[in-house]
């Protein structure tokens, strides 16, 4: 018995002998383990959560998309605004390298993506057992066919629309791309304008209609910029608000109030160098979904904006290398190109000589018409305000301001009376102009 005993004890492992009681135990190897498998859990937990959070922000994605179907929003089968042959599900973004040649795959495709759905489908299922030691909840070798179906184009990857039909598309002219149907009005409640311990403004009331080519006059540091960029949203006045379509314009969503109103600063800081197309693009990012890549439609928008202030010849220069005047006309031509039916801008024919004034004013003035939108700029030349603005709004600085049709509000009277300085009505073979009085001249 005691033989028996004595190699049975033999036989069992032994374990090191411990130092120390509570180790001999080895609760904490145990706790260790149970540590251990609830950070693995919470791991899984959360990845499951954001899996859901991703299905359920796909779905309302969807949502939004079928509703706005509804609604009359969906672009045309022709449009290349929808994205010509673009892939996966219902997007509402395209890819330049989804455009494929007639009867070929696409020109950036890789040779992955020419196999057929099942064989990638597989060959992901296998990779998730090889790394998990498990079957993965997505990809399943019996479930290709389904996700084959899912592609418009399948497993042929064949383009719905070739690339000789997107090159037969005529670039769209600046007067007809992307104009919103809605009349978009701006309008001023009780606006209170200050600048430190002056009034600039005091309970201004207006409305400015579609159609309507406003300029904003006055003396130097009567609140023109200050006007502009409380219009603009920009800045909070001192007192009463802004609408825009009937709406406080601090209740817009930044980005739909970006595709309602535009707005070109009185200069521009360029920090790098880039090209003048790149630079006239970076004012469609509103219009951009998905990843943010510009599609053909706004490099179409950008193109007609530098055509019709004849910068077209510049689309590839370095901005750094332009001119004072071409920096402002650049500018010009990317608050165009935003495609917004309000056009707030900030001196744009500064720096500019009289041809490209002229020029930039009949541009202007052909946008406005276009699609009956609204233009809000500040000027110091009076005479070209009389020639292309249809109302003024001349600011004296001591908070009054004078509203109305431009001839009746840029007059001698109150245009000597805000500037400080006499000037007189010189007409001439049926043209007007405005100009300084000569001392001891008679008025």
């Amino acid at each position: 018995m005691g033989r028996r005993r004595h190699a049975a004890d033999r036989a069992r492992p032994r374990r090191p002998a411990a130092r120390h009681r509570v180790l001999a135990d080895r609760r904490f190897e145990r706790r260790g383990e149970s540590v251990a498998g609830a950070c693995r859990a919470g791991r899984r937990a959360r990845c499951e959560r954001a899996r859901r959070a991703a299905i359920e922000r796909a779905a309302a994605r969807r949502r939004a998309r079928r509703i706005a179907r509804g609604a009359g929003n969906a672009t045309a089968p022709t449009d290349l605004r929808g994205g010509l042959a673009r892939g996966g599900r219902e997007r509402d973004h395209g890819r330049y390298d989804r455009l494929r040649r007639p009867r070929r795959a696409a020109c950036a495709a890789a040779r992955a993506r020419q196999r057929s759905a099942h064989a990638r489908a597989g060959q992901r299922a296998r990779g998730w057992r090889r790394r998990h030691g498990r079957r993965s909840r997505r990809a399943h070798d019996h479930r290709a066919g389904a996700t084959a179906g899912w592609r418009r184009d399948c497993a042929r990857r064949r383009a719905r629309v070739s690339l000789d039909a997107a090159r037969e598309t005529p670039v769209k002219s600046l007067t007809n791309i992307g104009a919103d149907t809605r009349r978009a009005s701006l309008s001023a409640q009780h606006l209170t304008l200050r600048a430190g311990a002056r009034t600039l403004l005091e309970d201004f009331t207006h409305t400015f209609y579609p159609g309507e080519i406003w300029c904003v006059a006055g003396p130097n540091g009567a609140g023109k910029t200050t006007l502009i960029t409380a219009l603009a949203g920009l800045a909070r006045p001192a007192g009463g608000h802004v609408d825009v379509d009937g709406e406080r314009i601090d209740a817009w969503p930044s980005a739909t109030l970006a595709r309602r109103r535009a707005l070109m600063p009185q200069t521009s800081h360029d920090a790098f160098g880039a090209s003048v197309l790149d630079i006239v693009l970076l004012n469609r990012f509103p219009h951009l979904t998905g990843w943010g890549w510009e599609r053909l439609a706004d490099r179409a928008a950008a193109f007609a904006a530098l055509e019709a202030l004849g910068l077209e010849s510049l689309a590839s220069r370095d901005v750094l290398s332009l001119s004072g005047g071409e920096r402002q006309r650049v500018s010009l031509a990317a608050a165009l190109c935003q495609e917004a039916p309000l056009l707030l801008l900030d001196e744009p024919l500064a720096f500019l000589d009289w041809h490209h004034q002229i020029d930039c004013m009949n541009a202007l003035v052909r946008w406005t018409r276009a699609s009956t939108r609204t233009v809000f700029f500040s000027c110091h030349d009076l005479n070209i305000a009389r020639r292309f603005a249809t109302h003024a709004l001349l600011l004296e600085g001591n908070g009054a301001a004078h509203t109305g049709p431009v001839r009746d509000v840029l007059t001698p009277a109150l245009a000597s009376r805000a500037f400080g300085y006499p000037l007189v009505l010189i007409e001439q073979g049926g043209y007007e102009a405005l100009v300084p009085a000569l001392p001891g001249a008679p008025r």
